[in-house]
């Protein structure tokens, strides 16, 4: 089914500050596009002709390291609005996109935008104030990396899948337990281990796909103790 701008339900709140003039200029300058998990949606190091906006699914961004390891930045909701920096010209992708599950997107002329960017003073504020938000998660991502033990790292990154990405628990996961190490930073074989570890103590249940935070006052003493 396409869908119209205008009344887009999964369109971001960014949007909401546009005309519908506005809106109808995005429209004639998007393709929607749908990705099964394990599909690349964007690359890191290619250049950076749209913007993405997120309709449905779940992906992951990702980076890879000199050193081949991969780390995963966060993971992307419906409703996202993705650039690789703010609307600057002659730009590249920094990060990877990766679809988790079945995905649908938007990409958007990023030209486009630029033009909206502007026009339009709200729209203008509010992709600042997005870019900002999410440099300081990142910031506060590299401030965990540095500070926080492997086992700080783990209960920190539990917590943000039960309440920013899935928002449920028990979860029922669309990630392997391998991205869930790649999301705290840590070896394959240490987030297996302690993973047990927290399950002997009663503070999550794992089987197979599903992790239920059963003790989420003692989860989030590890987050912030590390």
């Amino acid at each position: 089914m396409t869908l119209k701008c205008r009344k887009c339900p999964y369109q971001s709140e960014l949007y909401k500050m546009l005309t519908d003039t506005q809106l109808d200029a995005i429209d004639a300058h998007r393709v929607e596009m749908s990705y099964e998990a394990g599909e690349v949606i964007v690359k890191q190091g290619t250049s950076c002709t749209h913007v993405i906006s997120f309709v449905d699914g779940l992906a992951k961004m990702h980076i890879s390291t000199p050193a081949g390891r991969n780390l995963i930045l966060r993971f992307i909701r419906p409703k996202e609005f993705i650039a690789a920096t703010p609307l600057k010209k002659e730009t590249r992708y920094r990060f990877s996109i990766t679809a988790v599950e079945h995905t649908r997107i938007c990409l958007i002329d990023v030209d486009v935008i630029r033009e909206l960017v502007k026009q339009n003073k709200d729209f203008s504020l509010g992709i600042l104030d997005h870019f900002h938000q999410h440099l300081l998660a990142m910031m506060n991502k590299l401030v965990s990396f540095y500070q926080k033990q492997h086992i700080g790292r783990l209960a920190e990154s539990l917590l943000y899948l039960s309440d920013e990405v899935y928002r449920k628990n028990p979860m029922d996961l669309s990630i392997t337990k391998s991205e869930i190490a790649e999301l705290a930073g840590i070896s394959k074989e240490n987030c297996f281990r302690l993973m047990h570890s927290l399950q002997d103590d009663k503070i999550i249940r794992v089987n197979k796909r599903y992790i239920e935070i059963l003790d989420r006052a003692r989860l989030n003493l590890y987050s912030l103790n590390g």
